[in-house]
């Protein structure tokens, strides 16, 4: 067990968000734009501009949108933590365990936000892409995530977030799985 306040606080400013290349038309809030871990959320897509997330956001001010990017934020990375811990993994509270790790979430949490949002691009009928990006269709974006569902070969950022769920899991799973206890954590 977690405790999700915690871990959504403790892991929030691993990954940031660059500021808008025009910072007279917006600005969002200086927590959103911290980076612990040197990752930024736009370098996991191209289509990942603050301008093409505030076209999904509810049409709001400044201060409205950086909470609501901050809420999308804190929830991929408790979606992050939830699908390699589930909920009730262990009696024992690993919650620090988790914390004291959280660089090596940075990779997960990063390409996690850009899946859900890019998804969130693709089924929301009010997504505006920018000006300076061409334009994109569904089929197309999903194409992106997903990648090429004809082909052997798997692709897309969720094939990336699943490698990146991999790679984690041989890192920071917990060594008391199910009330069996594998060895001690550390």
């Amino acid at each position: 067990m977690y405790k999700v306040d915690e871990i959504r606080d403790g892991l929030f400013g691993l990954v940031g968000w660059r500021e808008n290349c025009d910072i007279h038309k917006f600005t969002i809030a200086e927590d959103l734009t911290l980076s612990e871990s040197g990752k930024y959320f736009q370098d996991e897509h191209p289509l990942l501009t603050l301008d093409n997330i505030k076209s999904v956001a509810p049409d709001q001010g400044d201060k409205a949108f950086s909470e609501w990017l901050t809420l999308k934020t804190k929830a991929g990375i408790i979606k992050v933590i939830d699908t390699l811990y589930g909920r009730d993994v262990t009696t024992k509270d690993i919650t620090s365990h988790i914390i004291g790790q959280k660089v090596l979430f940075a990779d997960t949490i990063s390409k996690q936000v850009a899946v859900d949002l890019l998804r969130e691009f693709a089924y929301n009928p009010n997504f505006r892409i920018s000006r300076s990006t061409q334009n994109v269709s569904k089929l197309e974006l999903l194409y992106e995530l997903d990648g090429d569902s004809a082909s052997m070969k798997k692709s897309g950022l969720v094939h990336r977030l699943d490698m990146a769920y991999k790679a984690i899991g041989k890192k920071c799973i917990p060594k008391r799985i199910y009330g069996i206890s594998i060895g001690s954590m550390t």
